[in-house]
């Protein structure tokens, strides 16, 4: 998960872009103490560097729980997760958005 880590690249990541196993990558690598490892490489000097890598964690988790979901064909919780990613998203500051 260091790994991981050390190859992001500073700046904006788009979450959306990424598939349901990259996903699970991102999120098993931010979690936990890992956030302010993320934040550090990711946002070195911004302001709540490690709340936006928290954010971003729980956006990456709710489009990868969204996929699931839709492959199900459970529409509905894929929405309700959608709606959640939305709000992670707005909350984020605008050198975190894509």
């Amino acid at each position: 998960m260091i790994e991981y880590i050390e190859n992001l690249k500073p700046g904006v990541i788009n979450l959306d872009e990424m598939n349901q196993d990259d996903l699970r990558e991102f999120i098993r690598a931010t979690r936990g103490q890992n956030p302010a490892l993320a934040a550090q490489r990711m946002f070195d000097g911004e302001s709540f560097a490690i709340r936006t890598m928290r954010c971003l964690n729980q956006y990456a988790r709710h489009k990868e729980i969204t996929m699931a979901c839709r492959k199900r064909g459970d529409i509905q919780s894929a929405i309700n997760h959608e709606d959640l990613c939305d709000g992670y998203y707005d909350d984020l500051p605008v050198y975190a958005k894509w």
